[in-house]
């Protein structure tokens, strides 16, 4: 394959999952390779085309769902084994756009504007859950989408507000894949020079420089910028940014 499409956090090292063209849903076939913390490539006997896909860093799966001649079902593989380790049908659930998200013991799925909470293990379906839409959810904590600049996060089982913080005319609380910070995402005319990033659990934050956009999420809670071969992190508790040259390496230097 030609491109990375993407990259997930799992317990067992980082997911790439790789295709033909760098579009991020559809657009032929998709693939995936496990990068072990040693460098280790091993790729999936998995194979998918449109179809969203989720992990959790702190398990070692990938989640998703797809559209059967049974109906719709969500599928959690286990990257280490390479093995299918769990397919539970969700009956009222219709094929098209299904977004999913992955938090511990449950997929959270968007079929065709219906939400469906599958418990993976027991292959128990509830229908509604608290979590609405294109599901974001991480360490219990799900984003909800605002208007008026509000954004909100709730907990993902309860539906009981945890956070809310207030944007200029677009707000929307960005998770970090542990749950415990989010960053907040504005839309103005004017773009700030700095960002808010929030305890979720204490409601207090603090002040990051530049866009938001800019930045990725460790699998541990910290923000992490690259341009050129400078790599900045900042601490999401305390706000404080460091910057440090890195070598990067590419095949041509390798002979690869």
């Amino acid at each position: 394959d030609t491109v990375v499409k993407s990259l997930y956090y799992t317990s067992a090292g980082v997911l790439v999952r790789h295709g033909d063209n760098p579009y991020s849903d559809g657009g032929g076939p998709q693939r995936f390779s496990l990068v072990s913390p040693d460098g280790t490539v091993t790729s999936l006997d998995v194979t998918t085309q449109e179809t969203v896909h989720t992990t959790d860093p702190a398990q070692p799966y990938l989640a998703y769902a797809e559209g059967t001649t049974r109906g719709v079902e969500v599928v959690v593989r286990d990257v280490v084994d390479d093995t299918e380790v769990a397919r539970v049908p969700v009956p009222g659930a219709r094929a098209g756009f299904l977004p999913v998200a992955l938090d511990g013991d449950r997929v959270y799925l968007n079929a065709e504007s219906k939400d469906f909470v599958v418990d993976w293990r027991t292959g128990e379906v509830t229908q509604p859950g608290v979590v609405r839409g294109y599901p974001s959810v991480a360490g219990g904590h799900a984003t909800v989408y605002g208007d008026s600049g509000t954004a909100t996060i709730i907990d993902a089982v309860t539906g009981e507000t945890l956070l809310q913080a207030q944007g200029t005319e677009f707000g929307y609380l960005s998770l970090s894949p542990d749950g415990r910070f989010a960053a907040l995402e504005t839309e103005s005319a004017a773009p700030a020079r700095a960002f808010d990033v929030y305890d979720v659990a204490s409601g207090e934050h603090v002040s990051v420089p530049g866009q938001p956009y800019d930045y990725g999420w460790s699998a541990d809670g910290d923000l992490f910028r690259l341009q050129g071969s400078s790599l900045t992190t900042c601490d999401a508790t305390t706000g404080e940014c460091a910057t440090t040259d890195v070598d990067l390496v590419s095949p041509a230097d390798t002979g690869a």
